[in-house]
């Protein structure tokens, strides 16, 4: 019985590192390339207020989360991005070919998500990015890209932050990996790494 549970054990642990390995290589190859002035670039969200990349992610950790209506990964980050949103995290979704303002704000409600967004409503600011699939999740520090994943390895990288968010509120403060993840907004925290 023992020999059997190591050996299911060992299997599932070795296909977790493949798992793994496969998600950053193809993470690697689906890379997205920050376009040079896009920090500065003003963006119109959908609820009529307007931001940059730059201003959205000053001093601080922000996530621009690429997503569709019409993507069913999405229907699944999109939860736990709400879930970084409502614990104040910077969240910017950007709707891609989802259709009009209205569209995206009925989509919203109908699945109880209230983070901001951008409509690409015509595919063009998720090209120049050189995105390749939905969900795409970029996250940014002062308006530069300072990691990326996506496909299904994005739900699962959120899905980490969000939980690791949660464990890490109750370290104490002066850890180093606490130092790096301050920007994730654990209550009481400044914002400013």
């Amino acid at each position: 019985m023992m020999k059997t549970l190591l050996h299911y054990a060992k299997s599932l642990l070795q296909a977790v590192i493949i798992f793994i390995f496969l998600s950053l290589i193809v993470d690697w190859v689906r890379k997205p390339d920050q376009p040079l002035q896009s920090a500065a670039q003003t963006l119109t969200l959908t609820n009529g207020q307007t931001t940059s990349l730059q201003s959205f992610s000053q001093n601080r950790v922000a996530v621009v989360y690429f997503w569709g209506s019409w993507c069913r990964i999405c229907s699944y980050t999109s939860s736990t991005i709400e879930k970084l949103h409502q614990d104040n995290i910077p969240t910017l979704g950007v709707a891609l070919r989802s259709g009009s303002d209205a569209d995206i704000a009925h989509h919203m409600q109908e699945n109880n998500l209230s983070f901001p967004n951008f409509n690409d409503s015509d595919g063009l600011m998720a090209q120049k990015w050189n995105i390749a699939v939905t969900p795409t999740i970029i996250i940014l520090k002062d308006g530069k890209m300072i990691h990326h994943t996506s496909g299904l390895s994005s739900y699962i990288l959120v899905y980490f932050l969000y939980n690791l968010n949660k464990i890490i509120c109750y370290w104490e403060r002066d850890s180093l990996f606490i130092y790096e993840m301050e920007s994730l907004s654990c209550p009481g925290w400044s914002a400013v790494v």
